[in-house]
């Protein structure tokens, strides 16, 4: 429950599929109606490939938070991965909430099904009884599919009742439910010597098919042969002529799925079975008067300006995004550009370490639920100015406690580099068909840009890391020979300081640390002197400079060069490094101690030369060395 309204969370695939959009149409108003509020959880695939995407994909559905979800609903039915649909049954029994399978017959859910042949049955008669028709002819889907062999039973069982014929070898053809092997029916019909006077159709797409094969022979639908279909498909509402056809009752449907989650919220016992019938839906194709075409070419007409008005919009506001990600990848800076009339009520939310350099979002071993923080990066009709911001995951998206209110669903897709969810998206619009066209377009695109950003990066740290190994000591990290040459002009600074050090810090006695105690106690030693070197950078207060560069030039040997304004910063350098290795001895209580020996050359930056310099401060340091010998 969030903020008093029982949640009910309705897990399926492509929100955009008419269908699967009047559906949730009809469930959400029945929902809101009833007190409560809908959640929707996503996949823009139904999940039949089996694909690496599709892993990152179906991961939306581990945002269920359980602590607000009061009852499941997963429509099992147009979900292909029949191991995730039970996955989510499974954790939503564990969690103690009412299951609602919807299409198919699931074990400890309560099944809301539909009775596909009842379609068949209605068509059957109507042609039968309001036509007047005795000659018929079927055309199936594939041959031994089982709901084709259902609905041929269905046909069979229906015109017996009335007395009439059937001869498979004449009056049974298969269609396998596409257009293709439609037109060869379409041939066969019309190759015989008379049609029949109906052809009762198991989809709408054959019936659509047989009518514009007839119409091309000048054969008149439904004056020379009526023909029907089966599915209530948008094409056969927008076709001419209209087909007449059958369709599942949503509204049956969707009023069982309310009336039972009332029943369940009060501790009552339900029925474990539902089983919705089909409705009847009179088209020009059988001799019915019907008008349902002109709602539906209004409602597409407009849909398509609509459309045409944006696909401009939408290109230019994804390019923009596109472009701001590759070549100014700053979260900070995508608010402003996401700000766009397609992106009017959704939210984009990336986990946390997305924009993490360190981390390869492009494994497809990685994890592909997200981290408990979030970083929500655009929220339509809000203040972009506080964009992007952090938050729990748990809390979903912010500004819910007002979204919820609009009585709209709330639907979530995943964001995803292949099999790895890299965010999600939260859509919350009314329920206009327009706009539920738009969010697996959306989601595409992000996906697009966001995974050729984690693709981009990826390269970038690798090429940045490759980079680092050719100029950095591995032993160390400070910069070997080439990484120091390559940086050295970085100190000069236009020459506005005043004096420029060069240092040179060789180590006593390697060699004989090696042969006694051993290189691994030899290596210690080196990363010892390294980080006094490094300790020396970082104390700034103590040794002033304006700019500075260290690096390991061989086994034993270092280098450093700074740019001061004080020539007093060679006794510095000196004493600073030097007391740094006397603590550390101290510290360390074994039988050998680190040591150096220091040259340091400083010359004005008029007369500074740095390999002069550079072979200066050998000579100092070996004449530190030589002295420390003959003590």
């Amino acid at each position: 429950m969030y903020k008093g309204y029982p949640v009910i969370a309705l897990c399926m695939a492509r929100v955009e599929d008419e269908r699967n959009f009047q559906f949730i149409q009809a469930l959400n108003e029945r929902v809101v109606k009833a007190g409560y509020r809908l959640f929707v959880y996503q996949t823009c695939s139904d999940l039949f490939w089996n694909l690496l995407p599709e892993e990152g994909d179906k991961a939306v559905f581990t945002l269920m938070d359980y602590d607000i979800i009061d009852a499941v609903i997963v429509f099992s039915e147009i979900i292909n991965d029949q191991k995730l649909v039970d996955d989510i049954i499974e954790r939503a029994n564990r969690e103690g909430k009412p299951v609602f399978s919807i299409g198919l017959e699931k074990e400890n859910a309560v099944n809301f099904l539909f009775d596909y042949t009842d379609g068949i049955d209605k068509v059957t008669r109507h042609v039968i009884e309001k036509h007047g028709c005795r000659d018929l002819a079927f055309v199936a889907g594939p041959k031994g599919e089982v709901h084709s062999e259902e609905r041929i039973e269905r046909f069979r069982k229906v015109i017996a009742e009335y007395n009439i014929d059937f001869e498979d070898d004449n009056q049974l053809y298969y269609g396998d439910y596409w257009k293709l092997p439609t037109i060869e029916v379409a041939k066969q019909m019309i190759a015989k010597d008379k049609l029949p006077e109906a052809i009762i159709c198991a989809n709408d797409i054959m019936a659509i098919t047989l009518v514009k094969e007839f119409e091309k022979k000048g054969i008149k639908v439904p004056e020379e042969v009526i023909v029907t279909g089966f599915d209530k498909t948008i094409e056969s509402m927008l076709n001419v002529p209209t087909i007449t056809t059958s369709g599942c009752s949503i509204h049956d449907m969707t009023d069982n799925i309310v009336n039972s989650l009332k029943k369940v919220f009060k501790g009552e016992e339900i029925e474990n079975k539902f089983v919705s019938g089909f409705e009847l839906f009179e088209g020009n194709s059988c001799g019915c008067s019907s008008e349902y075409n002109i709602k539906y070419l209004s409602e597409m007409f407009n849909e398509a300006i609509d459309g045409k008005n944006y696909i401009y919009d939408d290109s230019k506001s994804f390019n923009e995004i596109f472009e701001v990600m590759m070549n100014v990848p700053s979260v900070n800076k995508l608010p402003e550009v996401m700000n766009h009339n397609f992106f009017t009520d959704a939210a984009v939310i990336l986990n946390e370490n997305y924009f993490d350099e360190t981390i390869n979002h492009t494994k497809l071993d990685s994890n592909v639920s997200l981290d408990d923080d979030v970083l929500v990066i655009f929220q339509s009709d809000y203040d972009l100015k506080k964009y992007p911001i952090k938050m729990k995951k748990r809390e979903i998206m912010p500004n819910l406690d007002e979204i919820i209110e609009r009585n709209n669903p709330i639907i979530f897709a995943s964001l995803n580099f292949y099999s790895n969810m890299i965010g999600y998206i939260c859509f919350y619009p009314r329920v206009y068909n327009a706009q539920y066209m738009k969010l697996i377009n959306y989601v595409q695109n992000l996906n697009h840009i966001f995974g050729t950003y984690c693709v981009v990066n990826n390269l970038n740290y690798t090429m940045g890391r490759v980079d680092r190994m050719a100029k950095r000591d591995y032993l160390t990290d400070l910069y070997n020979r080439t990484g120091f040459y390559d940086c050295i002009d970085e100190v000069y600074d236009n020459g506005s300081s005043k004096y420029y050090i060069v240092a040179s810090i060789d180590m006593d006695g390697l060699k004989k640390m090696n042969h006694r105690f051993g290189h691994e106690i030899g290596d210690a030693s080196l990363k010892t002197i390294a980080k006094s070197i490094k300790y020396l950078r970082s104390n700034r207060d103590h040794f002033t400079y304006n700019k500075m560069i260290s690096g390991r030039f061989g086994g034993d040997e270092f280098v450093v060069f700074a740019a001061v304004d004080n020539p007093d910063m060679v006794e510095v350098l000196k004493s600073s490094i030097l007391e740094f290795l006397d603590t550390y001895n101290k510290k360390l209580e074994q039988p050998y101690s680190v040591s150096v020996s220091i040259g340091v050359c400083v010359l004005s930056s008029e007369e500074f030369d740095f390999e002069y310099a550079l072979k200066q401060s050998d000579v100092k340091m070996y004449q530190d060395k030589r002295g420390k010998q003959r003590k």
